[in-house]
Parts: structure tokens; C-alpha cells; sequence
């Protein structure tokens, strides 16, 4: 029931452009919620750092990488944190091709949670 909650949350969102239409489609689970959590969680951040850095994709992680190694327990947090430390503003979410104007489904993270 959480799982179906989740599916028509998903279909009701105002998605800016593209999304990610294969979602309704494929098994939900746990796995596959994490799965987008995990790998969609701060993609406007990661842009920026993209951009910021001439679009050089080698300068780009590696700036992400050290500024993950200094705090292990957050490397999101630390990506962040080092980002605002460099002065750059975060590109607008609008920007990225799959994004929407919420983070994620209400059910799909209350799923993923419990």
C-alpha cells in the first residue's frame, strides 16, 4: 500500500522537464527507492561543482572527492559545505533536466525510511 501511495505521489508531480518516466514502471522496493535517493540527492550541487570548474569533468571530481574525504561520516554535507566555502552559488534546481519542484515523493521517503 505504501509502495502503490508512492507510484500515484510520483504521477501527481510537477516534473520541470523529463523525470525519470521508467519509475511507475519498474518493481518498487527499498532497493530501488535507495537506489534514487541515493543517486538523485543533491544533483544541483554536483552541476555546479561540474560547472564551476570550467565543465572539466577530471577537476570536477576530483574537487568533489577531497572535499568528501574531509568528512567521511557526510561527504554530501562536506560536498556542500565546501562548494559554499568556494564562493559559488548553487545552480537553480530548475536546471537540471530531471528535477522536480519537491525532492522526492512524501511516501517514497517515509518508504525509504522505514
Amino acid at each position: 500500500a505504501i509502495f502503490a501511495h508512492a507510484r500515484e505521489d510520483y504521477r501527481a508531480l510537477p516534473f520541470v522537464s523529463g523525470g525519470f518516466p521508467h519509475f511507475v514502471e519498474e518493481p518498487l522496493n527499498n532497493a530501488v527507492l535507495l537506489h534514487y535517493l541515493l543517486y538523485g540527492t543533491d544533483l544541483d550541487v554536483f552541476e555546479t561543482v561540474y560547472h564551476s570548474r570550467g565543465d572539466d569533468l577530471r577537476s570536477a571530481l576530483e574537487f568533489i572527492r577531497d572535499a568528501a574525504k574531509r568528512d567521511l561520516a557526510d561527504p554530501f554535507g562536506a560536498v556542500r559545505r565546501a562548494v559554499a566555502a568556494a564562493g559559488v552559488t548553487v545552480a537553480s534546481r530548475g536546471s537540471m533536466r530531471c528535477r522536480t519542484r519537491e525532492r522526492a515523493p512524501a511516501a517514497a521517503r517515509s518508504a525509504a525510511q522505514g
